[in-house]
């Protein structure tokens, strides 16, 4: 039976969870077409046998799936809890004594009663007993859902299975401009300093800083949660820690909101004793310097708009050390001519039909997904999404789906492989018709917001709506295209494949030959605006070998342009080196 997610994915409904009880969502159906595209319309019922009914309160759509097996099973659907709420603290404590801890850091006894922060005592996993410690209330729609607790030796935990939400999240309404700090303390500073719209995620950043932070980390969970909430805000000032973990922090935050509306605040140096975040800068230097310090923000680097100053460290690096090589493919002969550059590119891949491009680019995502831990959308017309799944499961577990020469893949190696595969993958899909170039882009930015995704693939490209505006031609058409989705790579630190088809078939004396951007469907920009562009093919159609033509690689440290062979496994869709 298909786990409850994949069914539902199968009709264009996604959830964020699956809990027994009512969802909202968009409609599959009528959403993309309506002027209020954000509007939740769809109504999604799941009860606690996992049978799911559907219905939309615009266009009146309504379907169901069952949630038993025929033999009385239940679906096999993984089913969240839904968040526990706290209960609301009759007449918390406030000590004076907590007041004069908070005065201690430049917060006054104000901005500590309008926070609603009181003394209590918890359990903490750090020191396995209980602990005094100050807690921090998280209210969302005016409700209690969640509390953030802190000891004087700043351990912290928050409560059992509540919602991840966004602290302060409640004071951002019909703000244009809000200020994401790290901490609920340095939420309190900004406030203390006059600014109201200030947030903070709950977990902070990670403890060490890294080249590529876990898409699976749970603490990037609130901006999916406040979603609605922030959508409105034309300007985030991220005022985040000064240190390589809140920099890494900061940069995640900033790729998921858009580094288009993000804007950074640089500390005082503060007499060679550099300031590392907003309550050091209060108590240390006072509101006013902390008031100057986020006024001067400066807009968040974007690729291809930079001052000397954003990148003089970088070139002196670079003349030092060197420039490394991108992620690697997972086939030590192909990194030699192309690797994947983690800032984000716009690659082009091309191929007869049939010669394996959209299998190679699976392949590789599921290396990417394995080596590097990356997430991704998945835009495929050409691929139901039932059936890219079996074709992610194969590459993943090495096994077939179905019977024949080979051992088929067992129950545990599917259940492990969808658990892994829905933990990494979201599909994109508009069922009616065929979606356009903006809307795929779209729900793409709510992927990167909502699961982190690093990679895109748009397969392919015919298959996306063409709306050329009067009077534009097609090759004006499919240059503004591709501009677009070089900006979102850049600005999003997305890596774009987007799978074009050739125009026509070319032989040369009953041989097929491999073909080139050029040979693309509408425009030879394919070829221009490409940054790395590849071909892949089989001279033999029938046979197992293909060739990976590298025809482009715009920065040449990741690679260079060159052919290289690998042999494709019909069984699992796996490809190997040839030896």
């Amino acid at each position: 039976m298909t786990p409850l997610p994949e069914a539902l994915a199968g009709h264009g409904i996604r959830l964020r969870d699956f809990h027994v009880g009512n969802h909202k969502t968009l409609c599959p159906k009528c959403s993309h077409t309506r002027k209020n595209k954000k509007d939740r319309c769809l109504s999604v019922t799941i009860d606690a046998e996992g049978t799911a009914v559907w219905n939309c309160h615009h266009c009146a759509d309504t379907g169901n799936i069952p949630g038993k097996r025929s033999n009385g099973h239940a679906l096999t659907a993984p089913r969240q809890s839904k968040p526990i709420r706290p209960e609301p603290v009759e007449n918390p404590a406030k000590p004076e004594r907590m007041f004069q801890w908070f005065t201690a850091r430049g917060i006054g006894r104000e901005t500590v009663d309008q926070m609603g922060c009181f003394v209590t005592s918890q359990w903490f996993p750090q020191t396995d007993q209980e602990e005094r410690c100050i807690a921090f209330p998280y209210l969302r729609g005016g409700e209690l859902v969640n509390h953030k607790y802190r000891t004087a030796a700043k351990q912290f935990r928050q409560d059992a299975k509540a919602e991840r939400t966004i602290y302060n999240i409640d004071a951002v309404k019909d703000e244009a401009t809000v200020i994401f700090v790290e901490g609920e303390m340095d939420v309190l500073a900004c406030i203390e300093a006059g600014y109201a719209a200030v947030i903070t995620l709950p977990d902070g950043a990670p403890e060490k800083a890294k080249d590529e932070l876990d898409p699976t980390d749970k603490r990037y969970a609130g901006l999916a949660v406040c979603e609605a909430e922030l959508e409105h805000v034309e300007k985030f000032i991220l005022a985040g820690d000064e240190d390589g973990p809140g920099r890494a922090h900061a940069e995640e935050i900033a790729r998921r909101l858009g580094k288009e509306k993000c804007w950074r605040v640089e500390w005082p140096a503060g007499n060679d004793a550099p300031r590392k975040d907003a309550n050091e800068v209060l108590l240390e230097d006072g509101p006013e310097i902390l008031r100057e310090c986020i006024e001067a923000a400066k807009p968040y680097p974007i690729a291809g708009i930079y001052g000397v100053d954003d990148f003089r460290q970088e070139v002196i690096d670079l003349y030092l050390d060197g420039h490394g090589k991108g992620l690697s493919t997972g086939w030590e002969t192909l990194d030699e001519y192309m690797t994947i550059r983690e800032g984000g590119e716009l690659a082009i891949a091309t191929g007869i039909p049939g010669a394996g491009k959209s299998e190679l680019i699976d392949a590789l995502m599921v290396n990417l997904a394995q080596f590097y831990g990356w997430t991704f959308g998945l835009c495929s017309f050409e691929n139901e999404p039932g059936e890219h799944v079996i074709k992610l499961a194969e590459k993943y577990s090495g096994a077939p789906f179905w019977d024949g020469s080979s051992r088929r893949m067992t129950r545990t190696d599917l259940d492990l492989s969808l658990s892994w595969i829905g933990d990494r993958f979201s599909f994109i899909r508009a069922d009616d018709e065929a979606p356009t170039l903006d809307w795929v882009l779209e729900k793409a930015r709510a992927l990167v917001l909502r699961h982190g995704i690093r990679g895109l693939v748009i397969d392919p490209w015919n298959e996306v709506e063409s709306r050329r505006p009067k009077g534009m031609n097609e090759t004006e058409y499919v240059s503004q295209s591709l501009s677009k989705l070089k900006r979102f790579a850049y600005g999003h630190g997305v890596y774009v494949w987007l799978v074009a088809h050739p125009v026509k078939i070319y032989s040369e004396d009953g041989v097929v030959r491999a073909p080139t951007a050029y040979d693309i469907s509408g425009s030879a920009n394919f070829a221009n605006k490409g940054d790395m562009i590849f071909t892949v093919h089989r001279p033999d159609i029938k046979s197992s070998g293909t060739e990976v033509h590298v025809r482009k690689v715009r920065r040449k440290w990741l690679g260079k342009p060159g052919m290289v062979r690998l042999d494709y496994d019909r069984a699992t869709g796996r490809y190997s080196e040839v030896k």
